[in-house]
C-alpha cells in the first residue's frame, strides 16, 4: 500500500502545483485535497476499518469530510506557492 499512497499523495501534489502555475480554478485545492486523503486511507485502511466498527458506517463521511478540509489547506498551500512563481516568471 505505501506505493499506491506515495503515487496519490504525488499526484495531488502534480495537481495542487500544476494548476497554481497554470493560474487554474480554486476548485482543484479540493480535487488535490481528495487525492491527499486517498493516500491516506490507502495507509490507514486498519484505522478507518476500526473507526467504522466503533462510530458506525455513517462516521466515514464526517472523518472523509476532516481529511480533506486538512488536506485542502496543503494543497492551497502549494497551489498559492506555485501561483507565486508563476507570476515572478
Amino acid at each position: 500500500m505505501p506505493l499506491l499512497s506515495n503515487f496519490l499523495y504525488l499526484s495531488a501534489f502534480w495537481i495542487s502545483s500544476y494548476t497554481g502555475f497554470n493560474e487554474l480554478g480554486l476548485q482543484f485545492i479540493v480535487i488535490a485535497g481528495f487525492f491527499f486523503m486517498l493516500g491516506w486511507m490507502a495507509i490507514r485502511v486498519d484505522y478507518c476499518k476500526r473507526f467504522i466498527q466503533h462510530y458506525g458506517a455513517l462516521a466515514i463521511f464526517r472523518l472523509i469530510l476532516s481529511q480533506i478540509s486538512i488536506y485542502s489547506i496543503l494543497s492551497g498551500i502549494i497551489y498559492f506557492i506555485a501561483y507565486f512563481i508563476a507570476s515572478l516568471i
